[in-house]
């Protein structure tokens, strides 16, 4: 039925005279060919819609897809970063917590052992270790000051 469209109108008047010719001998009406050659082109119009309908929302659907897939994987990411940004900050602080704790019981150490050692100046040494202790007293506040500090400010930096 393709070739109707590029008949001419006299060949196409010709087949028409021919299509009623043919239905008075059969005694029953018969579609001429423009009639089928236009049901023909709207099935073919009507397959050619729904097949680029079908490829234009697969194409969004696979876009959609993409989108939601990447939007995940930065979600994730993210995630892992901050993770990875907590991790670091808990280690340096227990390093750092581990090596003053290590330098403060050397210190300890050595004083105890100078106290032990020098007997004749054991009221000098007494004193020595009441001021050690209000210092370190001191110190342990203010590392609790500087740690909630510290906290509170990670704990906003986390909020934002």
């Amino acid at each position: 039925m393709s070739w109707f469209g590029n008949l001419t109108l006299k060949s196409r008047t010709s087949l028409s005279q021919i299509i009623k010719w043919s239905s008075r001998l059969i005694g029953e009406s018969q579609l001429n060919l423009e009639t089928l050659y236009l049901r023909q082109l709207q099935l073919n119009l009507e397959t050619l819609y729904l097949r680029q309908l079908q490829l234009n929302l697969e194409t969004l659907y696979l876009r959609q897809l993409q989108l939601n897939l990447e939007t995940l994987y930065l979600r994730q990411l993210q995630l892992n970063l901050e993770t990875l940004y907590l991790r670091q900050s808990q280690l340096n602080m227990e390093t750092l917590c581990l090596r003053q704790l290590q330098l403060n019981l050397e210190t300890l150490y050595l004083r105890q052992l100078q106290l032990n050692l020098e007997t004749l100046y054991l009221r000098q040494l007494q004193l020595n270790l009441e001021t050690l202790y209000l210092r370190q007293l001191q110190l342990s506040l203010e590392t609790l000051y500087l740690r909630q500090l510290q906290l509170n400010l990670e704990t906003l930096y986390l909020r934002q």
